[in-house]
């Protein structure tokens, strides 16, 4: 939410997010289905509450594995601008977002940083602004008593002192290590392979994504009851099963399948490797998966991974800071954004990423109240 400058632009992304959706763009391949459908379910036996969001669940899981084509972006595009017309926002300001975001891309001097995850799935299908401001031109004709709204100020009230990027309180991968400090634990991610941290879980990645691991945090204390329940509850098959310890904490693992069915009816076997490990009262569980045939080019992989789970000791890594938005007010009557930057003592190599924050040029004059977005 700290990208946006504006209650107009939040809700053009939003609507374009939905379009995917409503559009079915996250329809994949049965194989892929399977997996993110399994991680699906063991997220809501840890989390029961999730259950009653099955269905909106089950439909951003499936992004996880999914490259949008620039045909699915200009429908997106396209139902964003509807759905921000009829809700009562300018659909204009969608566009200057994106253009934003396009140039916070290709920028090399490090501007990237803030950019949401979610970007690196949805390509520019190509003249997005024009074809954007032309949808909208057309739906405020189309809806011609309606009054379109923008909100700068009450938006930028209410993101201010918001986390600026990934919190990483929350989890942060630095070096090919994912680190926890309010939780304290740490371990490794395979080379190349794509890790996304979200509250209900962790889902890694591999490139080819005919795989996955899954990271999730159970309230219960005894492993091998949360290994039991999840074998039942997932109508897993057992194969094996046994009582180890991961850097000295007391851990159960299980190799399990699970068999279903592809699209031509064929059977097909997923198998999945599971470590359900005790921490501090609570149970942190990995299941590494893949199609049978599989399973054992990504074991390693996976083996290596929950192995290295450990405590994280380190004190840089605990006692780690977010970022945070402070929204200024110009006092002067005339000043440079670049001025007013230096005037606040931002750090000078995050001059572009923060002119690009504010949709704003450094040379762009600001006037007495007006505001910007700094961190603090």
């Amino acid at each position: 939410m700290a990208q946006f400058n504006n209650e107009a632009e939040l809700i053009g992304v939003l609507g374009h997010e939905i379009g995917h959706v409503t559009a079915r763009h996250s329809v994949q391949q049965q194989t892929r289905q399977q997996i993110s459908q399994l991680a699906l379910a063991a997220g809501m036996i840890a989390v029961p509450e999730v259950a009653q969001f099955a269905n909106e669940a089950t439909a951003a899981m499936q992004l996880l594995f999914l490259s949008f084509s620039r045909s699915n972006e200009r429908q997106a595009d396209r139902l964003g601008v509807e759905y921000s017309s009829k809700t009562g926002y300018d659909a204009h300001k969608m566009a200057d977002f994106f253009e934003v975001l396009n140039r916070m891309q290709g920028g090399g001097d490090g501007s990237s940083a803030g950019i949401p995850i979610w970007m690196s799935t949805h390509p520019d299908p190509g003249d997005r602004t024009v074809a954007v401001k032309q949808k909208t031109e057309e739906w405020q004709a189309k809806l011609p008593s309606q009054s379109y709204s923008i909100n700068s100020d009450e938006y930028l009230e209410m993101i201010d002192g918001i986390v600026y990027g990934e919190d990483p309180r929350q989890g942060f991968v630095e070096n090919n290590m994912f680190y926890h400090p309010d939780l304290a634990f740490q371990f490794p991610i395979p080379q190349n392979w794509t890790l996304i941290n979200s509250p209900l879980q962790v889902q890694i990645v591999p490139e080819d994504k005919n795989g996955a691991m899954i990271f999730e945090l159970s309230q219960e204390k005894d492993a091998d009851a949360v290994a039991q329940k999840t074998i039942s509850e997932l109508q897993l098959t057992l194969i094996d099963k046994s009582n180890i310890t991961v850097n000295g904490l007391n851990a159960v693992s299980t190799l399990s399948e699970q068999v279903s069915q592809n699209n031509g009816g064929q059977e097909q076997v997923l198998k999945i490797l599971s470590y359900f490990i005790e921490k501090d009262g609570m149970v942190f569980t990995f299941h590494g998966l893949s199609l049978s045939d599989q399973f054992n080019g990504y074991k390693p992989a996976f083996e290596s991974t929950m192995k290295s789970f450990a405590q994280l000791t380190d004190a840089s890594k605990l006692t780690i800071q977010p970022d945070r938005i402070k929204v200024i007010s110009i006092n002067s009557a005339s000043v440079s954004l670049k001025d007013a930057f230096d005037y606040y003592k931002v750090p000078q190599d995050k001059f572009q990423e923060m002119a690009l924050l504010n949709n704003r040029e450094l040379s762009d004059e600001l006037k007495r109240g007006d505001r910007i977005k700094i961190l603090e």
